[in-house]
């Protein structure tokens, strides 16, 4: 058996031999010796070893003008810069930019443009041709988008939408545009109760959206004509959008102004670095 006396004078001996504690303290760096007389650093200047952040950082997205005004009359300073990137329809603060001296750049705050659902559907279905009891229906769920006093009023697309969804049918047999800018649908019925009736359905030329590309946007006035393709007999329709891009640049530039206004700053075009 071991004896014990001899076991604690070894543990005392041992300590001996150890380099003696020190107390070290947050925000400081030491030097470290190792056994075998090499040094190691301790960074004790983190944040993880304060009771507050040395310096506010963090990126901050934002889907509205409101929100982007809130928190930049916040966090802002004389040094403070924003950007517009038009093409993705952002705008960032740099908070803590290079002003009178270099500082990190990396407190940031993002607005984020949101499209309407209205907007979307609108661009998403441009072009596309549609059975006519497709078209008849994204008529009947989208009539709230028709501009009030355009060429053709909401209740006129839905009279031309139960038309259609009432001679699903028929046979089309030519089209002919009218001098008043109207097509006029020339078809015959194919049940048996009315085989080879004939009758005509009109569709006007053009219609116009009252449609906000973006929740901080304003209304935007926007012409759709109307297409069709006779094949076999078969109807398919479409709607072509006056320059969407255009209305979208512009609706990104009205957004961008009125953030202007809101945060009392002028705002440059492009990326921050």
């Amino acid at each position: 058996m071991t004896d014990p006396s001899t076991e604690a004078q070894a543990i005392i001996d041992a300590c001996g031999e150890l380099e003696p504690v020190h107390l070290v303290e947050a925000g400081n760096i030491y030097a470290v010796r190792q056994a075998g007389g090499s040094f190691t650093k301790l960074d004790l200047t983190g944040d993880e070893y304060r009771d507050f952040p040395k310096r506010k950082a963090g990126q901050v997205t934002v889907t509205d003008v409101a929100s982007f005004a809130h928190y930049y009359a916040k966090h802002a300073d004389n040094g403070s810069e924003v950007f517009a990137d038009l093409a993705a329809a952002t705008i960032t603060a740099v908070l803590d930019a290079h002003g009178g001296s270099a500082r990190w750049q990396d407190h940031r705050l993002t607005l984020a443009m949101q499209q309407t659902p209205q907007w979307k559907a609108w661009v998403a279905t441009d072009r596309h041709m549609m059975s006519q009891a497709a078209f008849a229906e994204w008529i009947e769920d989208h009539a709230a988008d028709i501009a009030p006093g355009g060429p053709c009023t909401a209740a006129d697309l839905l009279e031309m939408a139960q038309q259609f969804q009432a001679h699903t049918k028929v046979e089309f047999k030519s089209g002919k545009r009218l001098k008043d800018g109207q097509t006029q649908l020339l078809y015959s019925e194919t049940t048996e109760a009315k085989a080879g009736e004939r009758g005509i359905i009109h569709i006007p030329d053009a219609f116009e959206l009252a449609i906000a590309p973006f929740e901080d946007s304003e209304f935007y006035r926007v012409k759709a004509r109307f297409r069709y393709r006779l094949n076999g007999g078969d109807l398919t329709m479409a709607y072509h959008l006056n320059d969407p891009e255009k209305v979208f640049r512009d609706a990104i530039l009205q957004v961008t102004g009125k953030t202007e206004e809101a945060c009392k700053v002028t705002i440059m075009r492009g990326q921050p670095a």
